[in-house]
């Protein structure tokens, strides 16, 4: 009796077998790895001989075929242009901690631009550096970004900015952590010009405690449908957490659950926490403006009528 299983059998490039789960992926597989890669068509297919560069990398993948490029530990990289995945591709890091890989960022472009859908980027700590205009610019719908560090400094003010028809439509940002340690930043996500709408916010950490978030956490300047922020923190809010504009329907637009807001300074006026209007249902949120106090429950009473 033949067993059946997602398991794949290939033979690559020198005559070397791989078996491959083919419940993650079916498309190509690719390995990059500063430390011991080289860019050449000879390069790439295994972990032994990996390509040199994640941009060298993203050339080699057919876009909407799920091709997989593994950034290994110990990864560094400083990007001489913007990175720009194909679509349906996946950048997967590997390694924890400091091993976790490590994209530098470039004066004057995106460090990363999201132009084809349905990309995922997980595992990667993408720094900026002064001038960088946003660590994540992103014009096509289904981004994921999963386990990612995202650093701001001064210069870019916004983190990750969506903007045009759909950009962000179901974007996923899932246990990432977005980090400012100098005065500058504005935003950490920020949806324009007709984008969003369905996106999530799950289990991730907003840092900015030694120069404080200028505006907000997540900010829109329209309205934003069926959008989800969950087991979220927030360190460091000069102002607020969430920032857009709402409708004051019966149903709400979205909702923030199970979630810790720790503000920069007090927690006198409802609109230090939220500046949605009545479109944002809240349940179980806390905020706080002292350490040495306990939380207290926010309430959708606490919106500020934007």
């Amino acid at each position: 009796m033949s067993v059946r299983s997602s398991l794949y059998y290939r033979r690559g490039a020198g005559g070397k077998v791989a078996i491959e789960d083919m419940a993650n992926s079916t498309g190509q597989r690719f390995f990059v790895c500063s430390v011991t890669g080289t860019d050449g068509t000879a390069y790439g297919f295994t972990p032994d001989k990996p390509f040199a560069t994640l941009a060298y990398g993203i050339t080699k993948c057919t876009a909407s075929k799920d091709d997989v490029v593994y950034v290994m530990e110990n990864h560094t990289e400083i990007i001489t242009a913007t990175i720009t995945p194909k679509a349906g591709m996946r950048i997967i890091g590997l390694g924890r901690g400091a091993s976790r890989p490590k994209i530098t960022g470039l004066t004057g472009v995106a460090m990363v631009t999201l132009s084809a859908a349905n990309v995922t980027i997980q595992n990667i700590h993408l720094l900026a550096v002064t001038g960088t205009t946003y660590i994540v610019k992103c014009t096509a719908a289904s981004p994921i970004l999963e386990d990612c560090i995202l650093e701001q400094v001064a210069v870019p003010v916004v983190s990750v900015r969506c903007a045009g028809l759909h950009a962000g439509e179901f974007a996923e940002f899932r246990r990432c952590t977005f980090v400012g340690k100098i005065n500058g930043p504005d935003y950490a996500i920020q949806f324009a010009s007709s984008s969003g709408d369905h996106w999530v916010a799950d289990s991730c950490t907003f840092k900015y405690v030694e120069a404080g978030l200028d505006e907000a956490a997540i900010n829109a300047n329209h309205k934003q449908y069926g959008y989800v922020i969950k087991d979220c923190i927030f360190m460091g809010l000069d102002k607020y957490v969430v920032e857009f504009t709402s409708s004051a329907g019966a149903m709400p637009d979205g909702v923030m659950a199970n979630s810790l807001i720790f503000t920069t300074g007090a927690l006198a006026s409802t609109e230090d926490v939220l500046d949605a209007s009545k479109g944002l249902a809240l349940a179980g949120c806390l905020a706080t403006d002292d350490k040495t106090k306990w939380a207290v429950a926010v309430s959708t009473a606490q919106a500020s009528a934007s």
